[in-house]
């Protein structure tokens, strides 16, 4: 058996296993995306002769995938904005810093502006990361695309058809949702004020459990 052979069993595992890891940590748009997949793995998929759901899957995968990269633009302009040297510039950012001012009402004193100093830091640590992270993650779909656009018109052997089709799979679907599940574990492992309000919230949901 040749390897390209073995390449659709290999993404079988990628779905199967790769993709119920990282969706635990998935956000909705996530879960809409690859748990249709795993399900049909060992299933008969609705979307195949329901289309209805074909055009519910795809409507919700585009439109929460596209909301996700909207905020994350808006999050790094509003990082800019309000590292600008401009006051112009800066304005676009104050409704930001006076929510921040409701939880650190006293500006004027040093720990105050520390503390609001560490949250600026950390959030641009985030979105640098997240930048890099995304980029490594869905620019091989552009190289896919570009390399499929170029291909059209190639005879190709049925080994070369079952390479390029794990590799279309790996960039355009692996990958591209992978980098939705990334940001929680960016946000986790690079800023300390994060992590410290996820164990606050889990332990406000414990207590509301226990009393409940």
């Amino acid at each position: 058996m040749s390897f390209a052979a073995l390449l659709p069993a290999v993404q079988d595992y990628f779905t199967r296993y790769g993709m119920t890891t990282y969706s635990i940590s998935g956000i909705w748009g996530l879960n809409v995306s690859a748990v249709p997949l795993i399900w049909g793995l060992d299933h008969a998929s609705p979307f195949l002769y329901n289309q209805v759901a074909c055009e519910m899957f795809f409507y919700f995968r585009h439109s929460f995938n596209q909301m996700l990269r909207t905020f994350f633009v808006l999050a790094c302009a509003d990082r800019y904005a309000c590292c600008s040297d401009r006051q112009k510039v800066r304005a676009f950012s104050q409704s930001l810093r006076q929510m921040r001012r409701r939880i650190v009402p006293s500006m004027s004193s040093e720990p105050g502006g520390n503390i609001l100093r560490k949250r600026d830091r950390d959030m641009l640590r985030m979105l640098l990361i997240e930048l890099v992270i995304c980029t490594i993650t869905l620019s091989p779909n552009t190289f896919t695309h570009i390399y499929k656009s170029a291909t059209a018109n190639v005879i190709k052997s049925k080994d070369r058809q079952q390479i390029e089709t794990f590799v279309y799979y790996i960039a355009r679907l692996f990958l591209l949702y992978l980098a939705n599940a990334f940001s929680f574990w960016v946000y986790v492992s690079t800023s300390q004020t994060y992590r410290l309000e996820l164990k606050n919230l889990f332990i406000k949901w414990y207590k509301f459990f226990i009393r409940n």
